[in-house]
């Protein structure tokens, strides 16, 4: 009876070892550029739907981390994992034109905003604003469709700040500041500027512009609305969406920028 009731206890732990080492085999322990060690996981598997989403709005589905809610994709759009969030068959600028069903986007901070961020998100939303042949506006206001808040360490360590993607014909609804940004001397006035631009780009629709500038494959998905046709093949590095990397400073946008959005976004005749 005592030699059963080892036998079962040495099958339990032998188990319990091999299910450990196949856990540890799916991470690896390093350290950051501060010195903490941090742990990275194996890359997620996500289901073929929200994959092809992913890919078909013109980013690298190899590129993505699991944050919980979320999926992180080329280290600043946001994917929730929720597939009721989503309209699967949402096309790109390119294919239709104007994606937003609304081009009145509403805008709030939240309370628990540092004032860096929302002297950064006034400035970024008159810099939109400015581009005059283009009839898509943002305004603050209390009924919101974009809302700006903290992250609440949903983000790592070496990301500024991140934009849910538009899964529907709206706008991304949230944009998240890394309140615990410390790379490059932490969060300046100019760099959450150019930060908070950019996001808003990403809550337009708009994807990252300069990948070949980035060791990344070239992709017919990719890219924006350049002119009146898609400029698949050229990267356009002085873009607002081009991955400059979270310490770039505002410098104000490109042509491609301002074509991208007059395109997309054209003033009527009527306006």
């Amino acid at each position: 009876m005592r030699l059963r009731y080892h036998l079962i206890a040495l099958k339990y732990m032998t188990c319990l070892l091999l299910l450990c080492t196949s856990v540890a085999c799916h991470k690896k322990a390093v350290k950051s550029k501060f010195g903490e060690q941090v742990t990275l996981a194996a890359p997620p598997v996500l289901t073929a739907q929200l994959m092809n989403f992913i890919q078909r709005q013109g980013f690298d589905q190899n590129a993505v981390e699991d944050l919980g809610k979320y999926y992180l994709v080329e280290k600043d759009v946001l994917f929730p994992k929720d597939p009721t969030r989503y309209d699967f068959s949402l096309g790109k600028h390119y294919e239709h034109g104007s994606l937003l069903a609304d081009t009145r986007v509403i805008v709030r901070s939240g309370n628990e905003l540092p004032e860096v961020w929302k002297g950064a998100l006034e400035d970024a939303m008159g810099h939109w604003n400015s581009i005059t042949n283009s009839r898509l506006t943002f305004e603050l206001g209390a009924e919101e469709h974009l809302l700006i808040q903290s992250d609440g360490g949903l983000l790592p360590w070496d990301v500024m700040a991140a934009a849910v993607f538009p899964c529907t014909a709206a706008p991304g609804p949230i944009i998240y500041v890394n309140t615990d940004f410390k790379p490059c001397g932490g969060v300046t006035a100019d760099r959450a500027e150019y930060s908070m631009a950019h996001q808003l780009g990403h809550c337009l629709g708009f994807t990252h512009a300069s990948w070949l500038g980035h060791g990344e494959a070239v992709r017919e998905e990719e890219g924006n609305v350049i002119g009146n046709a898609m400029n698949r093949r050229a990267a356009d590095p002085q873009s607002i969406m081009a991955r400059r990397g979270h310490c770039t400073t505002w410098s104000g946008f490109s042509g491609s920028d301002i074509n991208a959005l007059e395109t997309a976004y054209p003033r009527s005749t009527a306006d």
